[in-house]
């Protein structure tokens, strides 16, 4: 493994990776706050399990809250497509086939999800709402089940990489096959889905910190990279102050 802990023996990334880096930070942070609201917030307060009809009241009490959530879920697809892009610029140089591979099936879960998005929008209909938030639900879990193998190979690549902490490594490791193993579960239903519930409890620290924590370490690197970009102007500009003859 090339991952290294010490900055003095990796973590450098050239111009192009700093910008990918940036632009895969932000993003994936903005998805983050995004998904809160939309799932965390709003989809909690408007959709009531097993009740179609307390469900149809609340969207049409607040239909402009219903619409708010599918515009969230819209973004957040569409960002998902920009970290497609700027992950493959980030860890293009590391493993093409392996980065083409993680781009791809990111984008093929973004598919997944607009699919899904698109039952949402059937919310309208009164009494159909709750039947169209679970065709949502259904379909959002086949996305993830692909976004879990996204993950694995996104941790192989952080694994080859000389600038993701071996710490983000790990967490990205445990995150994918928990992903794809409890959407698994999720979809096969029943007492499956009972013991995904299960999983998903056990392992939700590092299926949440695994991309939450890559963004953050994304933002710090580009830091890093610019204070030593800065200090070796400065050291190059005194080197040539103290050359020039009098």
């Amino acid at each position: 493994m090339n991952n290294s802990s010490s900055p003095k023996a990796g973590w450098t990334i050239d111009k192009g990776q700093r910008r990918a880096a940036l632009q895969s930070g932000i993003y994936l942070l903005l998805m983050a706050v995004f998904a809160g609201i939309a799932y965390g917030a709003i989809h909690g307060q408007l959709v009531v399990a097993g009740n179609s009809d307390a469900t149809a009241a609340n969207i049409a009490t607040a239909p402009w809250l219903w619409g708010t959530e599918i515009a969230l879920w819209l973004v957040i697809a569409g960002l998902d497509v920009a970290v497609s892009l700027s992950l493959f610029g980030l860890f293009a140089g590391t493993d093409q086939a392996l980065t083409r591979g993680m781009a791809v099936s990111r984008i093929l879960y973004t598919l997944v999800l607009g699919a899904g998005i698109s039952q949402l929008f059937f919310g309208f209909q009164g009494a159909g709402a709750l039947d169209a938030i679970q065709r949502f639900e259904t379909i959002w879990y086949w996305g993830l089940i692909v976004f879990g193998i996204h993950l694995c190979l996104l941790a192989f690549l952080s694994a080859r990489s000389r600038f993701i902490p071996w710490v983000l490594t790990g967490l990205l490791f445990i995150a994918g096959p928990a992903y794809t193993v409890i959407h698994v579960l999720f979809v096969i239903g029943g007492g499956a889905k009972e013991f995904g519930l299960t999983l998903q409890g056990i392992f939700m620290i590092p299926m949440t910190l695994g991309e939450l924590g890559l963004a953050l370490w994304l933002i710090i690197l580009v830091y890093i990279q610019r204070r030593r970009t800065i200090a070796h102007a400065d050291g190059d500009a005194a080197l040539s102050g103290s050359e020039t003859p009098v």
